[in-house]
């Protein structure tokens, strides 16, 4: 890693000085690069906050294998909350919503999972969790046809 006191031949002046400390190392820059994208988006940049959310996103993932959804989805909408950008997180929120109101919950979990495809269009757990909302909402050529598209 260089550590630079003064501005790099190659770098804009204007480049803050913690990007100037890891311009040489791909890693630090992308890592960097990515914090950048997630505070211009208004997300949390704060390590402690997305920890935190990862872990209220692991009790309450733990809750639906323990069939207890109501209390999964009290901790899947905190950690939702804390950091918004994790598709995993609106999916399980939808399957606790899902699994613990059953048609009842099919709406709500249909725009809990639009969310999670707006983030990652191509996240595969979504897509199998929105075929199963419209199956359950009794449209099941459409969830068909989205199964075989994948």
């Amino acid at each position: 890693m260089a550590v630079l006191s003064g501005p790099s031949l190659n770098a804009p002046a204007s480049m803050p000085k913690t990007a100037l400390i890891i311009e040489d190392d791909p890693k630090r820059r992308a890592d960097y690069l990515a914090l950048l994208a997630r505070q211009e988006a208004g997300l949390p940049t704060d390590m402690e906050v997305i920890f935190k959310a990862e872990g209220i996103y692991n009790r309450g993932d733990a809750l639906i294998k323990h069939g207890r959804f109501g209390e999964a989805e009290v901790d899947l909408k905190e950690a939702l909350k804390l950091d918004p950008s994790v598709a995993q997180y609106h999916v399980a929120l939808a399957q606790a919503m899902l699994k613990g109101r059953g048609d009842a919950g099919c709406r709500e979990a249909r725009d809990v999972v639009a969310k999670a495809l707006k983030l990652n269009p191509w996240h595969l757990p979504a897509k199998l969790l929105l075929a199963q909302v419209m199956d359950q909402e009794g449209d099941t050529r459409a969830a068909l046809k989205l199964v075989e598209e994948l």
